[in-house]
C-alpha cells in the first residue's frame, strides 16, 4: 500500500528498531541532536542531547546548542528529528522542540520525505517501533 517494505528483516540485529535508529541517526546526520550514551542495552540507549539526565533537568547551554542545530537543518531532517522525539516522549514533547518548527501538516510531511528520499526511513522507524 505505502510502496515501502516497512518489516523487511535487517541481517544480524537482534533490536531491528535499535539498528535502523542507529542508521537514520548517521544517514540523516543527527548525532548532534542524539547521543548513545550506552546506559542501556538496545534503542534504550539513545537520548536527545541537551539534557542532564542525572539531574533530570534541561542543560540551559546543550539545549540551546540542540535547538540551534535542529533550526539550521533542512526540513526533512528536522522531519526525521521531530519523529525520533515524539517516539522517544510517546506523545507531543514541549522540551526540545519549544520554540522550533515542527508543525508540517501530514501530507506537506510525506510529499517532502519522498521528495528527499526519507519516507521509507521515517515509515520504518514507526512500524518498528516497540516503545522506549
Amino acid at each position: 500500500m505505502l510502496g515501502v517494505d516497512l518489516l523487511r528483516p535487517v541481517a544480524g540485529a537482534s533490536g531491528p528498531f535499535g539498528h535502523h535508529l542507529r542508521h537514520v541517526i548517521a544517514l540523516y546526520e543527527l548525532s548532534a541532536l542524539f547521543l548513545d550514551d550506552g546506559h542501556a542495552p538496545y534503542h534504550h540507549a539513545i537520548r536527545p542531547t541537551g539534557y542532564d539526565y542525572h539531574r533530570d533537568e534541561v542543560d540551559p547551554h546543550g539545549m540551546e546548542l540542540w535547538r540551534a542545530d535542529y533550526r539550521a537543518m533542512p526540513d526533512v531532517r528536522q522531519m526525521m528529528a521531530a519523529s525520533i522525539l515524539w517516539l522517544y516522549r510517546a506523545g507531543k514533547d514541549n522540551v526540545w522542540l519549544r520554540r522550533v518548527p515542527c508543525t508540517w501538516h501530514a501530507a506537506e510531511a510525506i510529499a517532502c520525505l519522498r521528495a528527499n528520499g526519507a519516507f521509507e526511513d521515517w515509515a520504518r522507524l514507526y512500524a518498528l517501533y516497540p516503545g522506549w
